[in-house]
């Protein structure tokens, strides 16, 4: 698996193929950027394993209510 994050995705992040993360902390809006916090005791087969708002978290979440 390869995680990069110098592109550019308005969402914040965006999967390539089976085995690519792109999380985007420079080229997103500020609501969108992303970063990655691994569980080292867990063994990801592809980067779809990667779970949004669980291992793929809002760099500024925001208050839910």
């Amino acid at each position: 698996m390869v995680i990069h994050g110098h592109d550019r995705d308005d969402s914040g992040y965006f999967y390539e193929g089976n085995h690519q993360l792109c999380p985007c902390l420079f080229g997103a809006p500020r609501q969108n950027k992303r970063y990655v916090l691994l569980d080292l005791s867990v063994r990801y087969q592809s980067a779809q394993q990667i779970r949004v708002d669980q291992e793929l978290r809002l760099l500024y979440p925001t208050a839910r209510t």
